[in-house]
């Protein structure tokens, strides 16, 4: 498994911080359920999407909620070894 924490690192060397509107946080509804820092993350990655970002969480509600939108990998699946790098339909791998 640490390779794959190794590949995970060395792609987050690359990746710079980008801030969120507070407007834009305020017009999510995911506010309420999620929070702010969730919500900075989620909005950042659609922002972003053309960069191909992907949200690394623990948190199951997060993932189911946001998976199908964008690429988001369950930190859980990393340490059950489950297709945690299929993100082929987001970057056409």
């Amino acid at each position: 498994m640490i390779p794959h924490f190794q590949k995970m690192l060395d792609q987050l060397k690359g990746i710079l911080e980008h801030p969120v509107s507070l407007g834009a946080l305020l017009k999510n509804l995911g506010l309420i359920k999620f929070g702010f820092t969730d919500m900075s993350i989620v909005e950042a990655a659609k922002e972003q999407f053309a960069e191909k970002w992907v949200i690394l969480t623990d948190e199951r509600c997060l993932y189911t909620d946001f998976n199908n939108d964008l690429p988001v990998i369950y930190f859980s699946r990393i340490l059950t070894n489950q297709n945690y790098f299929d993100t082929s339909r987001f970057i056409g791998e």
